[in-house]
């Protein structure tokens, strides 16, 4: 009963670890930004801009008297460089389980052996044995599984799958009679235990863990040993001495050699050392490209809604004295001599640029002025480029032309050929 609920964790604990994990995550996000707003909620309302006590410049809208006094950090609930995420603990806790289970197994559940147990030879006689038993367990009644271990055990060859297959495998296999029978009763209920193993081994090295990289090693170890225990257990001889003592209990043995191979290797695995995959270039466009079509909607939206606003009169006469209020306000502005000037000294200035003939006669302090060459020369640029796309004209793709065709383009590069000579003599 122990394997299985050890089994059941192993297999849905970091599932489960992993859902409850990004639940708690986003209940903190959720608890954080509620803690925001209402930080921005209870902040003083004030009818008229005045100066705060503490400098800050309020007005009629609703706002915190110190706009630093909400942490930021508040919001990055996991930093990202943290070095124990969510994930390494949830591997944790399953390593820790499958620690705890298998130093129980191996110091509270030991294999069953009776003849280890009572110390006594293989060969022993099913009626002294009878008896040893009886006396170390002062009863005069024995279960009945024993009576029907005592009652297989008057083979010899009985004896021998004792010591191959373990106590288990002969007291509870009713129907087994042969080697074979015992070997396919033996191997599920031990590659059960070695699939648990390999299953440990992937959830150590999945994606984020760090062990990528090892998983293939972590996988073959696995494999080869069982691979090794099936060969061993299925080819080798067994070998009782004529007093019976002193006889190699290879189940017992090959068992503390899995629960040892069990406890070491994902502890091995685990202080391995860690390697990310390096980040493909192309990772963080694919926020941006989740912007771009947002956004993309957006402006279609904010185009039908022009549209639509030109279809109704009383919207139409808003939108245009709006526009005409933002144009008279942008000419204002553009006037002002100050805001000329400052954006002349950060070389941002949109000042009309004298003519050609009247700039060679300006003063050379207002020439050697570096911004104003800058804005020279950009826009130089640009016209050249605007008239080299307004002159390109490109040509139409088509398929081979024919003959008719041919003979009229052949005409045409006459003529044209005719006229480039004319023009120049």
């Amino acid at each position: 009963m122990s394997e299985i609920w050890y089994t059941i964790l192993i297999v849905i604990g970091p599932f489960a670890w992993r859902r409850f994990n990004t639940w708690r995550i986003q209940r903190k996000k959720s608890e954080a930004t509620q803690r925001i707003l209402n930080n921005l909620n209870s902040a003083p309302h004030t009818n008229g801009n005045h100066q705060s006590n503490d400098g800050s410049h309020a007005s009629g809208s609703s706002m915190p008297a110190n706009p630093m006094a909400v942490d930021p950090s508040t919001m990055n609930v996991v930093p990202p460089n943290q070095e124990l995420t969510p994930l390494l603990k949830c591997i944790l806790v399953c390593l820790s389980l499958h620690t705890l289970f298998i130093i129980s197994d191996i110091v509270f559940n030991p294999p069953t052996n009776i003849f280890t147990a009572l110390k006594v030879p293989v060969t022993l006689s099913v009626s002294l044995l009878r008896e040893k038993i009886m006396r170390a367990s002062d009863s005069t009644d024995l279960p009945p599984h024993l009576e029907f271990l005592l009652k297989r055990l008057q083979s010899f060859d009985a004896r021998s799958y004792y010591i191959r297959f373990g106590h288990q495998a002969v007291t509870t296999c009713t129907h087994c009679t042969s080697h074979y029978d015992y070997l396919v009763y033996y191997i599920p209920k031990v590659s059960t235990q070695y699939l648990r193993m390999a299953f440990l081994m992937a959830v150590m090295t999945i994606k984020g863990s760090g062990k990528r990289k090892w998983r293939r090693w972590a996988i073959a170890s696995v494999v080869g040993c069982w691979m090794a225990e099936m060969w061993t257990i299925a080819t080798m001889d067994i070998i009782i001495p004529r007093n019976g003592l002193n006889c190699e209990m290879w189940h017992d043995r090959i068992w503390y050699m899995r629960h040892v191979f069990f406890l070491i290797a994902p502890l091995v695995l685990h202080f391995l050392p860690y390697t990310y995959l390096p980040l493909s270039p192309f990772r963080p466009l694919y926020p941006t490209l989740g912007s771009v079509e947002t956004l993309i909607m957006k402006l279609r939206l904010l185009d039908d809604v022009r549209i639509s606003t030109q279809r109704s009169e009383t919207l139409r006469e808003r939108t245009g004295h709006y526009w005409s209020t933002q144009a008279k306000e942008a000419e204002f502005a553009r006037n002002d001599p100050a805001v000329k000037l400052e954006a002349e000294r950060l070389g941002l200035g949109y000042a009309e640029l004298p003519p050609e003939g009247e700039a060679a006669d300006s003063d050379e302090d207002e020439m050697s002025n570096p911004a104003i060459r800058l804005r020279i020369l950009s826009r130089g640029v640009v016209a050249a480029l605007l008239h080299r796309l307004e002159t390109f004209k490109p040509r139409a793709p088509r398929g081979p032309p024919t003959t008719a065709e041919a003979a009229l383009e052949t005409s045409l590069s006459g003529e044209e050929g005719v006229e480039i000579k004319v023009e120049g003599s």
